[in-house]
């Protein structure tokens, strides 16, 4: 079975309104919506976001887009006007990022993936994946150890 990315829905006060927004500050193309307002989608290559009505005051989430370049989205949206919620981060162990804010609360965060299995790891990389230790056939105790578990396990002294 092959899977397709997952589509997150975001809840927004109003669709027509994220919809624009996504498109002006974020480069997004309006896909689809329903005749109703209820619900529409945007889109970027593979990547899609399906926008949800819910309401008065929505509560926000995070979402988590994969890009193989950091900076250069992080460039295209600044200059696009999107609000930057935080610079691009560089730690080690942890994948390169930045987080947008739309005008809707909801966090986009942008990141690119250090893992080998992904073969994106930077080649000045320290933090290289270990391999598996080799299993080995277990020895059986030390005739003392098995003692001193005997031991342990033996009921409490009576007080």
């Amino acid at each position: 079975m092959k899977l397709a990315p997952a589509t997150p829905e975001l809840p927004v006060r109003d669709v027509a309104e994220a919809r624009r927004d996504d498109r002006d500050r974020m480069g997004f193309g309006i896909t689809w919506h329903d005749e109703a307002g209820a619900i529409g989608a945007v889109s970027q290559g593979d990547c899609a976001l399906f926008l949800r009505a819910t309401g008065a005051d929505p509560q926000p989430v995070t979402v988590w887009i994969f890009t193989d370049d950091i900076d250069r989205p992080r460039s295209e949206l600044t200059a696009r006007g999107a609000d930057l919620a935080d610079p691009v981060e560089n730690k080690p162990r942890r994948p390169r990022r930045f987080t947008l804010r739309a005008r809707n609360r909801n966090l986009i965060r942008f990141h690119r993936d250090f893992r080998a299995g992904a073969g994106l790891l930077p080649r000045h990389a320290k933090h290289r994946p270990k391999r598996f230790p080799v299993c080995r056939r277990a020895r059986p105790p030390a005739p003392h150890a098995t003692s001193r578990i005997l031991a342990l396990n033996a009921p409490p002294p009576a007080l």
